[in-house]
């Protein structure tokens, strides 16, 4: 069959198929890297993943300012995201970091 389908022509020019090479659970936590929940608490805005109401008032009590509450709950490494063990590079893992 020919055809002028620019995405049929090239088919094998493309990467392999996400369902190849991960399962649901690695498509769901890439999703939610890329498509985080949001918590709106007291005026301020949070990672649903990192808040909590009692790590909020721990946090409230040592610095006692709101935006430094939301900075501290807020801040993730992507070494604690990701894996990383030899299955991706510090290159990798740079980049990961400078698309989020």
């Amino acid at each position: 069959m020919v055809t002028n389908s620019p995405i049929q022509a090239n088919r094998s020019d493309r990467p392999p198929h996400i369902a190849s090479n991960s399962t649901g659970v690695d498509v769901l936590a890439i999703g939610r890297l890329l498509l985080p929940e949001f918590m709106d608490y007291e005026g301020s805005v949070f990672l649903g993943s990192q808040f909590t109401k009692d790590s909020f008032a721990r946090w409230m009590s040592v610095l006692g300012n709101m935006k430094a509450v939301e900075s501290t709950i807020n801040h993730v490494h992507v070494h604690d995201i990701i894996d990383y063990d030899n299955k991706i590079s510090g290159h990798d893992v740079r980049l990961v970091a400078n698309l989020l």
